[in-house]
């Protein structure tokens, strides 16, 4: 009875100790997340209001047409729109890579389908 009651403890620990390590990941994960958000929030909106008031400056001098202001603001809207979906991405990649890793044969088995595509 001792020795199941012992298991049983032994068994509650390693549970708890791999509950506790997931936690610590997936809060790891969450920070560098939103880190990377915050900063790219951040270059976007001071990119874009730096590009508008170039381009603003530009439309003043003549060189450009005022009615540009709008386009550029668009297309910088759509670059950093882009920015964005890499960095929210790049956490699911790092993590899929370090799987990958952790796990070669299935990095090894795509590579046997890939050659004998070909």
């Amino acid at each position: 009875m001792l020795n199941n009651f012992s298991a049983l403890n032994l068994l509650d620990r390693i549970v708890n100790v791999g509950s506790k390590n997931i936690k610590n990941a997936k809060v790891n994960r969450k920070k560098s997340i939103m880190t990377l958000q915050g900063l790219n929030v951040t270059l976007n909106a001071g990119n874009q209001i730096a590009l508008i008031f170039i381009a603003g400056y530009f439309a003043y001098k003549g060189y450009i047409e005022f009615a540009m202001i709008f386009a550029i603001s668009g297309y910088t809207g759509e670059f950093f729109g882009g920015l964005t979906k890499v960095i929210e991405l790049y956490p699911n990649f790092a993590s899929a890579n370090e799987l990958l890793n952790k796990y070669p044969e299935i990095k090894e088995e795509k590579k046997i389908t890939e050659s004998q595509k070909n």
